[in-house]
């Protein structure tokens, strides 16, 4: 009796094919596996670079000094800083110290940080 499968006409014998098929499929999986920890140890390395300290006093007279500022809170990698006057904040000077964006809103200024731990440190008294 034979059996009509794609190739095995072709001379291949089906115990050849039921060899054939798991390496296939073990090939395919270990290219996968490979391709996924490669792009895994991408991101960490992303992930671990070091960013340049942002100087305490700096930030702080960008924000127009300690006693301008009345709170500061941080989500995800926003840093919310409530002031209590708008005119003695330089924006300018918060982005050239790191800041991605800044967002002023009512007495507000939002800014968006890679190293928010280091910037809500900063604004907060080093906690």
């Amino acid at each position: 009796m034979r059996i009509n499968l794609l190739l095995i006409e072709n001379n291949i014998p089906l115990w050849g094919w039921i060899l054939i098929v798991p390496v296939c499929l073990i090939v395919v999986l270990a290219i996968v596996a490979f391709i996924i920890r490669f792009t895994k140890t991408i991101k960490l390395n992303r992930k671990g670079k070091k960013l340049a300290p942002i100087a305490n006093e700096d930030l702080l007279l960008a924000y127009g000094g300690m006693e301008n500022i009345e709170s500061v809170s941080k989500e995800m990698t926003r840093l919310t800083v409530s002031v209590v006057d708008l005119e003695k904040v330089n924006p300018e000077r918060i982005k050239e110290l790191g800041a991605k964006n800044v967002l002023i809103m009512g007495n507000q200024v939002k800014s968006t940080y890679e190293d928010i731990d280091n910037a809500y440190a900063s604004l907060n008294g080093g906690k």
